[in-house]
C-alpha cells in the first residue's frame, strides 16, 4: 500500500482540514481539549483529547468513494463485533457526520474511542502473522448486523474507471477480473476487513486490536486470504508468508475450484487497485508518488504474466 507523508505541506490545507475536525467534533458533541492531526493519506485522522481527559480518532473521510450509508454499515459492524468481544476499534458514534468540505456534498466524518497499542513492524515472524490471520477470521466470522449493506467487491477496481494504460496492464486486469469471477460464483461471500496491513493491527497487552475498515466490502473470504500474503509479503520475509497465511486460513485454491494462477492474480490484483485509485485522490503527497507506484505494479503485471506468480 502506498505510504504518503503523514502530513499535509500546506498551511491552507492543514488549516482546512482543521477546521472541517473541530466542526466535526461539535457535532459529535465532544469539547474539545486538544486536536491534532497525526496522518493525512486516503483520509485525515485527528488524535482528540476532550475536557475529561478522554481520546478518541476522528476520521475524515477526505479521499473514498464511501456513502454515508456505507460508513453506517462500518460503524454498526465494528460496534456489533466489539460488543461480542472482537478486539477492533469501537465507535464513539455510530452515525456518521457531514462537515462543510472541498465538494458540494460536504465531508463525512467518523469518530472512534482512541486505541492504545503499538503498532507491527511490516517484516513479521510467523507468530505474530498467524496472529494478524486468526484475527481477520474473527473478524470475518462476525456477521453485518441486520439491516445494513457494504459495499461488494466485484470488480478489481472497485468500481473506478481503470485509468492505468498500456497492454500489461490491460492483459494482467483482465485475468484478475476473470478470477474474482470466478471466486464469486464459487465461494459464499461475507463482511470482510480487507485491509489490515501491519499500520491497521495495534499490539497491547499482548493483544492485537484492529482497525480502520475504511475499505471493507463484502467479498468471498479468498479475497481476504489473498489481500494478507499482498500487505505481509515482503521483498526480504523472516517467513514463508504465503505458506503461513494459507496454512492459518486452511486455505487451498483447489477447495474453491480456482488454479494456483487464478489464486496469483488476486493476490496482484489488490496492487493494480492501489496503482489505479491514486489517480482518484486529491491529496497531493499521494498524487507525487502515483507514477512511481504504477511503474512498480506494471513490472510485478508483467512479472505475474510471465510466471503465473506474483512477486512483491
Amino acid at each position: 500500500m502506498p505510504t504518503p507523508s503523514p502530513m499535509p505541506r500546506t498551511c491552507p490545507e492543514k488549516t482546512r482540514l482543521n477546521a472541517a475536525a473541530l466542526a466535526a467534533l461539535e457535532l459529535f458533541g465532544i469539547e474539545v481539549s486538544a486536536c491534532k492531526l497525526i496522518h493525512y493519506g486516503f483520509n485525515a485522522t485527528f488524535r482528540v483529547e476532550d475536557a475529561n481527559g478522554q481520546l478518541f480518532a476522528l476520521k475524515l473521510i477526505t479521499d473514498s468513494p464511501r456513502t454515508i450509508d456505507d460508513l453506517r454499515a462500518e460503524l454498526a459492524w465494528c460496534d456489533s463485533q466489539s460488543k461480542a468481544g472482537i478486539p477492533v476499534c469501537r465507535p464513539f458514534s455510530t452515525e456518521p457526520v457531514r462537515v462543510a468540505g472541498a465538494g458540494p456534498q460536504g465531508t463525512l466524518a467518523i469518530c472512534n474511542h482512541w486505541i492504545q497499542g503499538r503498532k507491527l513492524p511490516a517484516n513479521l515472524t510467523t507468530g505474530p502473522l498467524q496472529s494478524v490471520c486468526g484475527l481477520l477470521q474473527r473478524i470475518s466470522g462476525h456477521p453485518l448486523p441486520p439491516g445494513f449493506r457494504l459495499p461488494e467487491y466485484r470488480s478489481v477496481f472497485a468500481g473506478l474507471e481503470c485509468r492505468l494504460e498500456g497492454p500489461v496492464f490491460s492483459e494482467a486486469s483482465a485475468e484478475c477480473q476473470e478470477a474474482l469471477d470466478t471466486l464469486w460464483r464459487n465461494q459464499p461471500p461475507s463482511a470482510l476487513h480487507f485491509d489490515l496491513h501491519n499500520r491497521n493491527v495495534l499490539r497491547f497487552r499482548r493483544q492485537l486490536i484492529a482497525f480502520d475498515f475504511e475499505y471493507s466490502h463484502t467479498a468471498p473470504p479468498a479475497i481476504e486470504v489473498a489481500n494478507t500474503v499482498f500487505y505481509y509479503m515482503t521483498k526480504t520475509p523472516r517467513c514463508d508468508v504465503e505458506a503461513i497465511v494459507r496454512q492459518s486460513f486452511s486455505f487451498e485454491p483447489v477447495q474453491i475450484s480456482l488454479t494456483e494462477r487464478q489464486f496469483q492474480s488476486l493476490i496482484l490484483a489488490r496492487k493494480l487497485f492501489f496503482a489505479n485509485d491514486l489517480f482518484f485522490v486529491a491529496n497531493p503527497e499521494l498524487d507525487e508518488i502515483k507514477e512511481r507506484y504504477a511503474t512498480r505494479a506494471r513490472i510485478q503485471a508483467e512479472m505475474f504474466l510471465s510466471t503465473g506468480a506474483y512477486s512483491p
